[in-house]
């Protein structure tokens, strides 16, 4: 039986126990439960306190979502000396440096877990970079912050904190990074709110390591919400598959526009209109990848929600991905909105249909007037501004 401490700061919010039967229970802190101005850990903990969360072969979902996932999971065990299904050891392993301001460590009291396992030799071709961080998702992304000399980028070596994420080219995406900065371009200037994003070169990096792949050399930059004050201060977030308890990778998948809608007209009426901003823009630019795990919530003070920033905005058009990555009003397809598939919508929200008939045109317009930039911008390819126009031109409200 191993047991970590689950903390948000320095305020202890239970214990996260792994029992030899690969059994796992998240049991509450009897403090934070008694305490009226507790910080929130998450709204699934919320509707369970004081009942522990229970789970039998993996950890509890919510818990699984601050791994990391594909090859990026893969060069973080190897490095910890575990096996990718060793959740609960490479999540105490890493839990010094997870997304939001939640922290996961072997407890002082038993002893248990591997807290630091031994590390594998470094390759003789490249530099060792100890690493100790955690960004959730699939694809190659590292945390970065400027050097000592605010001339290049660095990667932070384990107990240090980054303000960046740098991701990287993946096999089957070529340009990706290009055409993903383009589209956050394409958002903002669509009255997207979304965190400072910049190209960046390779060689900008003092070192990588070895695993990370190079494509042509360019690399995506976006400023971390979850940090502030160059990484040192954090901020608590969570995603939506992490709120609606589905496991990652097909389970982030499941689900519909208007659950998410839902969700927030309940816990930050305010930022309804937002949603409905964003899912417009995600639309029109033919991103399928928007699932559960690219929309969350973000906890300024602590205590009060609100819809995040941004973030992952892909054209997967452009990657040959014909659907939405969940249903609105009952389908994936992009085109043949109106009618009968807002009106579901609408009632999520708990607004008029009317009125969201005209957050959808202004939204509509705002998007397609900001397009005319992207294409004269010379930020994509001549072949990716062809596919997205035809996209264009087939998604009509």
């Amino acid at each position: 039986m191993r047991r970590c401490d689950v903390l948000l700061g320095t305020y202890r919010v239970g214990a996260l126990w792994c029992f030899e039967d690969d059994h796992f229970e998240f049991a509450f802190d009897e403090t934070w439960i008694g305490d009226p101005e507790r910080p929130i850990l998450g709204q699934l903990f919320e509707d369970r306190r004081p009942n522990p969360i229970l789970s039998d072969g993996t950890l509890p979902c919510w818990f699984l979502h601050l791994l990391p996932q594909g090859p990026l999971a893969r060069m973080l065990a190897a490095q910890a000396a575990v096996s990718e299904d060793e959740s609960f050891d490479l999540l105490a392993y890493l839990g010094e440096d997870l997304p939001g301001n939640v922290y996961v460590r072997p407890s002082a009291q038993d002893g248990a877990g591997r807290t630091r396992p031994e590390r594998s030799e470094p390759r003789a071709d490249s530099p060792e970079i100890e690493l100790g961080f955690s960004l959730a998702g699939a694809q190659w992304k590292l945390p970065a912050r400027s050097s000592a000399n605010e001339r290049g980028l660095v990667v932070p070596a384990r107990g240090q904190s980054g303000d960046w994420i740098a991701k990287f080219s993946g096999t089957g995406y070529p340009n990706l990074p290009a055409v993903e900065f383009a589209c956050a371009e394409w958002a903002r200037r669509s009255g997207i709110e979304i965190p400072a994003t910049r190209l960046a070169k390779v060689a900008e990096f003092e070192r990588l390591p070895s695993e990370v792949p190079i494509g042509d050399g360019t690399v995506y930059l976006i400023r971390r919400f979850d940090r502030e004050d160059g990484g040192l201060r954090r901020v608590h977030i969570e995603d939506f598959a992490q709120i609606v308890d589905r496991p990652p990778g097909y389970g982030q998948f499941q689900g519909a526009y208007e659950e998410i809608a839902a969700l927030i007209a309940s816990i930050t009426p305010k930022d309804t209109r937002r949603f409905v901003d964003q899912l417009v823009f995600c639309i029109l630019s033919g991103n399928g990848d928007a699932h559960m795990k690219n929309w969350s919530l973000i906890y300024p003070d602590g205590r009060n929600a609100r819809l995040s920033p941004a973030y992952d905005l892909v054209p997967t058009v452009l990657y040959g991905d014909q659907d939405l990555a969940l249903s609105l009003g009952g389908t994936k397809e992009f085109s043949g909105f109106g009618g009968a598939r807002l009106e579901g919508l609408a009632r999520a929200l708990g607004v008029l249909r009317a009125e969201l008939d005209e957050w959808v045109r202004e939204a509509e317009s705002r998007t397609r007037t900001a397009w005319e930039f992207v294409q004269e911008s010379g930020l994509l390819s001549h072949p990716h501004r062809e596919l997205l126009s035809s996209h264009l031109a087939r998604v009509r409200f």
